[in-house]
Formats: structure tokens, C-alpha cells, sequence
């Protein structure tokens, strides 16, 4: 993710999105995605469509909207059928054999510290379905050792999903590509029994990601081959492999950033990334509502972007890899939330899980997600946390 912390520059998002566990990083301060100033709001040059089954939100909307808790929001498009329901009781499980099935859809969060690993484990065994947790592999400041202990002590109660390069360090990592490769190599030895799955490239289209300030065409192919570089690895070991890609389509960073889509269709090209596109298990979306005016596309509009999305990459699931706030909510002023439609940024918070963690947009390979960023921060510990109460609500 882009954005944590202080709001630097204008920045992006899209029209049209949706929700997993994540376990983030705390050892460094990365480019935050820029929070425009409050009152100050961009007219986006593309109309947002914003009904939804059960909630609905527009640029000019009023806080206090529902959604139905008992069901998902679902839309039914043409030769697609829903996706499963969960079942009622959590999946047994046998971990440290490799990577184990994930059935969808993923309930997932994100933590990027492994220091408060009891709290994460409590909060996953709490939650009413068995949950995924994507735990944000720091370049930098813990050691594998640490990592591995942490992730030992979560898989008897979560899925596991490690994210090998969080999107702000990708410029530092691509100063060294052989010293990347050995990073990677070194976490598939040593977290590999654990993992179940493995994102191998992290908002990549963004364009915070190069050397360059904003990326040109060069720093988005180096991008691209790193992280075909990444899958490479990830396969050779046997293991599945997920890409999450920045859904800004309106209302980019700069406007040389490309969407998932021309990304996809610019920088994917080579005969190593279209073997990748074929063997990606899961392609994500990231996305913050906030980041991009507010925009809350439906449930309809999202389903035909995924579409376009899964004839890219046919044999992946596809969902939501990241949503959230651009800070945590104890940090999170006036600037960082809508104060124009919601009380406080705890109201913000629960609207998005609400409608992205819940949503099903009736896509037979839809894989769900969620994976709130700011999960440890914001949601634990578990017990009377209004944040983890929405999340565990939204998975139900």
C-alpha cells in the first residue's frame, strides 16, 4: 500500500472495487497515497456509478446508509453464477505441509507486524469464518526467524498470505535485482511450509513504484519484470501466487498511470508474464474509495470490470487484495476521511467494510478478499473493537 501515514500528493483510485485479512509492516513510512485537502474535493473526469444492492453512495451522499448484514451484495450478470456460500464452521486444517486449498471466498486482513502475533491469533480465532491473514513481508527490519515464528503460531487458525514486496519498496528493490531474488529465495526456504499463498507483486501499476517520480514506461517494465521474476520463483517451488494490482481507473495519480487493464495489456506482454497471467491463481484488486473522490462503484460495475480482468488472467480467481483508509483510524483527521458524509473515521471505516468485504458481484471465480490494511491497528485486540465486530460481520 501506498498511503500510510502523513498525506503527501493528489492521488488515485477508481470506479469500481472489493475485501481479505492482511498483516502489514510497521518498520518503515512509505510514500503515502495523497489525501487531498478536506473541503477541496476533484471533479473526476469520469461519471462514477454508485448504486449498489442495499447501499448506495455518490459523491454528494449522506452517511447512514445500510446494507443488509444477513446477505451479501450480489448482482447476477449473464453467464456467471454466485459464488458459494460459506460454511458455518471453520475448515479444519493440518498446516505446516505446504501450501493448504483456500476455499472462496477469502475472508482476508492484513497485518504488516508480527511483534502483536497473540492479539492476531485471538482475532482469528474469534472470527466466525476461518479467516486469511496476509502478512506483509518487511524489506527490511524483521528477521526471517521472527516471521517464521509468528506465522507457526497463526495457521492453525488462519490462512496464510505472504506478501513478498510491499508496492513502496519496490523502487529500492529494483536497485538490486540479485540481492531480490535471494530475499525471496530465502523466505520461500524458510516460511514456505507455512505459507498457503504467495502475493508476488503488490499494486504494481502504481505509479509510486519506479526509480522515477512518477514512473515512465522504463520503470514500469522494470516493475513488471521484477515481479514476473517473483512468480518465477514462487512456481518453481511449488507454490500458488497472487497478483494485486491498483484499481484507479478515473482518477490516477498522474496521468501516465496506467489502469490494471493497459497495464496488463502494455507491460504483460513478454512470453514469461503471459505465462504468468496463465498460471496466477489469484489477481486482486487494490483499492481506496477514498483516494479516488469517494467513489463507490456497484456491485454491477465492479462484475464487468472483473470480467475484463479475468479474460486477462482465465484461470485466476479474482477480488480485492487491500481497502482501507489512507492511515489508521487513530491517526486519521478530517483530511483522511469523508468528514462531509461521516461523523468520524471509525463511520467511514465500517461503511467501506461493509460493502467491499461483503460484496459478491455474482462471478462464479470471484475469490471475495477484503484485507483491510490497517487490521492490527485498527481492529485488535478483538474484543468490543467496533472495527473487528464490522470485518467479522462482513465475512458472515
Amino acid at each position: 500500500m501506498r498511503a500510510r501515514g502523513i498525506l503527501i500528493a493528489v492521488a488515485a483510485a477508481l470506479a469500481a472495487a472489493g475485501g481479505v485479512v492482511l498483516i502489514g509492516h510497521h518498520g518503515h513510512s512509505p510514500p503515502p497515497r495523497l489525501e487531498r485537502a478536506a473541503g477541496a474535493p476533484r471533479t473526476s473526469t469520469t461519471a462514477a456509478t454508485a448504486t449498489t444492492t442495499g447501499e448506495s453512495t455518490s459523491t454528494t451522499g449522506t452517511s447512514g446508509r445500510t446494507k443488509p448484514t444477513s446477505v451479501r451484495t450480489t448482482v447476477t450478470r449473464a453467464g456467471t453464477a454466485p459464488t458459494a456460500g460459506r460454511s458455518t464452521t471453520p475448515t479444519p486444517i493440518a498446516p505446516g505441509n505446504g501450501p493448504r486449498p483456500v476455499p472462496a471466498p477469502i475472508d482476508g486482513v492484513t497485518i504488516d507486524d508480527v511483534s502483536t502475533i497473540s492479539d492476531v491469533v485471538a482475532g482469528a480465532e474469534a472470527f466466525g469464518h476461518f479467516p486469511t491473514t496476509r502478512v506483509v513481508l518487511d524489506y527490511g527490519g524483521t528477521s526471517n526467524t521472527e516471521y517464521a515464528d509468528a506465522i507457526r503460531q497463526l495457521a492453525p487458525h488462519s490462512y496464510v498470505m505472504a506478501e513478498l514486496l510491499d508496492s513502496s519498496d519496490m523502487p529500492q528493490a529494483q536497485d538490486d535485482p540479485s540481492a531480490e531474488h535471494n530475499r525471496i529465495a530465502a523466505y520461500l526456504s524458510d516460511l514456505g511450509r507455512y505459507v498457503d499463498i504467495w502475493e508476488v507483486g503488490n499494486e504494481v501499476n502504481g505509479d509510486w513504484t519506479c526509480a522515477a517520480n512518477p514512473c515512465d514506461s522504463a520503470g514500469y517494465k522494470a516493475g513488471a519484470d521484477m515481479t514476473v521474476a517473483a512468480y518465477q520463483q514462487v512456481v518453481a517451488a511449488g507454490y500458488p501466487a497472487a497478483l494485486t494490482l491498483y484499481y484507479n481507473p478515473g482518477c490516477p495519480s498522474d496521468p501516465g498511470e496506467p489502469d490494471p487493464i493497459t497495464y496488463t495489456n502494455t507491460f504483460l506482454t513478454s512470453p514469461t508474464a503471459t505465462q504468468m497471467r496463465s498460471g496466477l491463481r489469484y489477481v486482486l484488486l487494490s483499492y481506496y474509495e477514498t483516494q479516488c473522490d469517494n467513489q463507490r462503484p456497484s456491485a454491477g460495475a465492479l462484475a464487468g470490470y472483473l470480467q475484463q480482468l479475468h479474460s486477462l488472467y482465465p484461470n485466476a480467481q479474482v477480488g480485492f487484495g487491500e481497502v482501507g483508509l489512507p492511515n489508521e483510524i487513530g491517526k486519521c483527521g478530517p483530511g483522511c476521511y469523508d468528514a462531509r458524509r461521516y461523523p468520524s473515521a471509525t463511520a467511514q471505516a465500517e461503511s467501506i467494510i461493509k460493502y467491499y468485504c461483503g460484496l459478491d458481484p455474482g462471478l462464479s471465480y470471484y475469490a471475495g478478499g477484503c484485507f483491510w490494511w490497517y487490521y492490527a491497528e485498527d481492529a485488535l485486540p478483538y474484543r468490543g473493537n467496533a472495527i473487528w465486530q464490522a470485518i467479522n460481520a462482513a465475512f458472515a
